[in-house]
């Protein structure tokens, strides 16, 4: 099953894929080699406001969506049960991190993403 929009090209258009010019100018800003003209003002300011919000009611959210839409449309097992333990692995960080944000500080938060970024990295992560 097809995921995300999907470009039709019209039989009767010259039209080429919308997407072929937006990865042309993201892969220029990237060619410039300065991180900070990779994304617009409008995007940059619209993330910066998100990263103050505290809590991870969103993230969970998202997962649990992703989730959600994963086991409806999927329909090889093994993808499907990849795709679910993946996601079930993120959402249990999410609530271990949930579970410090609020009085941790910025060091031991530090030390919670380095130990949830090896633990998603590594493919064998030994039983808890």
């Amino acid at each position: 099953m097809a995921r995300g929009p999907r470009f039709e090209r019209d039989p009767w258009s010259d039209d080429e894929d919308p997407r072929k010019e937006l990865q042309a100018a993201f892969q220029r800003r990237v060619d410039r080699g300065r991180y900070d003209e990779l994304l617009s003002p409008q995007i940059r300011a619209l993330l910066q406001a998100g990263a103050t919000i505290r809590g991870l009611d969103e993230e969970l959210g998202a997962i649990r969506f992703a989730l959600a839409k994963l086991i409806a449309e999927e329909q090889d097992a093994s993808k499907l049960a990849a795709g679910i333990a993946r996601l079930t692995s993120a959402s249990v960080q999410a609530m271990k991190l949930g579970q410090v944000l609020g009085d941790a500080s910025d060091a031991s938060l530090a030390d919670l993403f380095n130990e949830i970024l090896s633990e998603i990295d590594d493919p064998n992560p030994p039983n808890k």
